[in-house]
């Protein structure tokens, strides 16, 4: 794949090659938690999509389980082309609780208001909170989506029912 390709589709990329470029020749492996730890969660396959997305234009192969995870990547690596738009497009009210779990700072103490992990995130970390006190029983209406949230995001959640 052309580095420069990628840097145009993910102005966020040269800084991942740049941190990640390996010593020896060889298959490009890098750990993306060692560039942020939101980045933890990204696995080969949401790296895939982004690159085939860059040259195709097209996002075929995600999971909608890992739509959260490719918005994370998407948002911390500032991609470009329209694939932000369409993933967003496939988040649905349940998906709320990952999403503001992946995107809140895990030093927020959930009294104040959510803090983003990294300043990328803030705009998916506003869909989160959004999707959760708009649509609260349909966005923890399953077993997982609650399995997900804890008592810091609850309070969130209420204190911004009870302002509104």
């Amino acid at each position: 794949m052309c580095a420069r390709g990628l840097t145009a589709g993910c102005s966020g990329f040269e800084s991942l090659l740049s941190a990640g470029a390996p010593a020896k020749p060889g298959p490009l492996e890098v750990k993306l938690s060692s560039l942020h730890p939101a980045l933890d969660p990204v696995t080969g396959a949401e790296v895939e999509a982004l690159f085939g997305f860059i040259y195709t234009g097209r996002v075929d192969r995600v999971d909608c389980s890992r739509v959260s995870v490719m918005l994370v990547l998407c948002s911390m690596l500032d991609a470009r082309g329209g694939i932000t738009e369409q993933m967003r497009a496939r988040v649905q009210p349940q998906m709320a609780p990952e999403i503001f779990a992946l995107s809140v700072d895990d030093k927020w103490d959930g009294a104040s208001e959510p803090v983003p992990k990294a300043p990328a995130l803030r705009g998916l970390l506003q869909l989160a909170a959004s999707l959760l006190t708009s649509n609260f029983a349909e966005a923890t209406g399953t077993k997982e989506s609650m399995r997900v949230m804890d008592q810091r995001t609850l309070l969130d959640i209420n204190s911004q029912k009870s302002s509104t």
